[in-house]
């Protein structure tokens, strides 16, 4: 079937044996990101697999390997993915992060069948809808109710169930009388609502999305968000690729960090998305952050050059004292200690506060407030105090702070990703907070009259 691979591609329907083509090479070892449950079933393995493309610098050189490949390569090789094993179960939203040509497309067109891969072999229990490419799988000169039809056939459904599935189809999408235009007069945003419509409508088992959701304006995002929250409670497996790492912490149960074809790390979100931060911003000379540490709610991550450190955080009452347990609505005095080893002309010093699942709740510096700090000489030592009204539900908190050279560049002295954790408490037992933040909102009664009659 594929000649010059040792490939293997199983992709088996929902609740039949999968098909399997015998493997070149058996994966050696398994990453079980997050550490699942043993127990549940498997949606997606990978053993040992890699992807190469073959780069030629000249025409004619296709030629010449064809003729004369036996003796020489005319070709360099590119290895988008490179001994990639995963376990991936059931019921899960499960993020792909990665700098740009990290292999993340391509790790999801692999799974999704649509490249071979060229060692290895790919394990797939369920039915597949992929939204990997903008327009793929539609025509320009179509419109979208013939594209409608044309792409849920290529995804597997019949005429006659995509006529029955059609209204909802077309309401998901919300595109109104643009579904009889030509595809080519949508916009990128459109053309995917259609795209995601009609994938969700498939009622695949596994969803793989590559920043589909990028294009999508806000209300049509809220809704595809919402059913992607839905899949995971009916068995339903979504492999979801971008770059927002905040939609990621909030969206997925783990995260995997590829760069260049290779699985860095797995995890929680919240500790890989410390961890792919301080990947990202790291000189490229640099070695790689440590391992995460596992099974802690507010785990401890550090990076930077090391010229400067924070070395105290602290959250103190209006008469001085530290806490660790604050009142709801209260205001109170984040004091950092700051000491640099080397002289730094426009230092700043910033803090992101984020609750228990990692979601970055406030984000501010010196610079972006407008009160920026002295430039500083080697072995000095700056306190900095942010006044911070902390009108939070109640729960745990944490405190990740920041000190850079200066506001232009993402280069820090150093990052401590939850140095501090506290809790807020209510004094008012038995009070119900909705939301996330709990504003000084005053309510008054602007009229009372009786209503107009009939």
């Amino acid at each position: 079937m594929w000649s010059d691979s040792e490939a293997s591609l199983d992709h088996g329907l929902a609740g039949a044996e999968p098909r399997v083509v015998q493997a070149g090479s058996p994966g050696r070892r398994v990453l079980r990101p997050g550490q699942p449950d043993e127990t549940a079933p498997i949606a997606i393995r990978l053993d040992n697999v890699s992807k190469c493309y073959r780069i030629y610098a000249h025409r004619r050189d296709r030629l010449k390997q064809a003729l004369f490949g036996r003796w020489r390569k005319y070709y360099r090789e590119v290895w988008a993915l490179s001994d990639v094993n995963l376990q991936l179960p059931r019921g899960r939203i499960i993020g792909v992060l990665g700098p740009n040509g990290a292999g993340k497309s391509t790790l999801l067109q692999v799974i999704a069948g649509t490249l071979t891969p060229t060692t290895g072999r790919v394990r797939v229990h369920g039915r597949v809808a992929a939204l990997l490419e903008l327009g793929s799988g539609f025509h320009p000169e179509f419109t979208g109710r013939e594209n409608v039809f044309l792409y849920g056939t290529i995804l597997g459904l019949t005429p006659r169930q995509i006529a029955q599935r059609f209204d909802t189809i077309a309401a998901f999408a919300d595109i109104g009388q643009y579904l009889d235009c030509p595809l080519k007069t949508y916009s990128s945003g459109m053309a995917m609502r259609l795209a995601f419509s009609v994938a969700s409508h498939l009622d695949p088992d596994i969803l793989l999305v590559d920043e589909a959701l990028a294009v999508g304006d806000l209300r049509f995002q809220q809704r595809c968000l919402a059913y992607l929250r839905r899949m995971p409670a009916e068995g339903k497996t979504v492999l979801f690729v971008s770059h927002d790492l905040d939609a990621s912490k909030r969206l997925c149960d783990e995260l995997l960090v590829l760069d260049r074809g290779r699985l860095l790390r797995s995890g929680l979100p919240a500790a890989v998305v410390n961890w792919y931060f301080g990947f990202m911003t790291a000189p490229s000379s640099a070695e790689p952050p440590p391992p995460l540490p596992r099974g802690e709610l507010f785990p401890t991550e550090r990076h930077g050059d090391g010229q400067g450190r924070v070395i105290r955080v602290d959250l103190l009452t209006e008469d001085g004292r530290a806490v660790r347990v604050a009142r709801i609505d209260g205001v109170y005095r984040l004091r950092m200690t700051v000491a640099f080893h080397v002289a730094v002309a426009a230092p700043v010093l910033g803090f992101y506060l984020r609750d228990r699942l990692g979601t970055d709740l406030i984000g501010v510096n010196t610079h972006e407030e407008s009160a920026p700090l002295p430039p500083v000489g080697a072995g000095e030592k700056l306190v900095v105090d942010f006044l911070l009204p902390l009108r939070l539900r109640t729960g745990q908190y944490s405190i990740s702070p920041g000190l850079a050279y200066d506001p232009r560049e993402l280069c820090y002295l150093d990052w401590w990703d939850n140095a501090l954790v506290f809790e807020i408490a209510d004094d008012q037992p038995g009070r119900t907070v909705y939301g996330l933040t709990h504003p000084e909102v005053r309510v008054e009664i602007a009229a009372q009259e009786p209503l107009a009659a009939a």
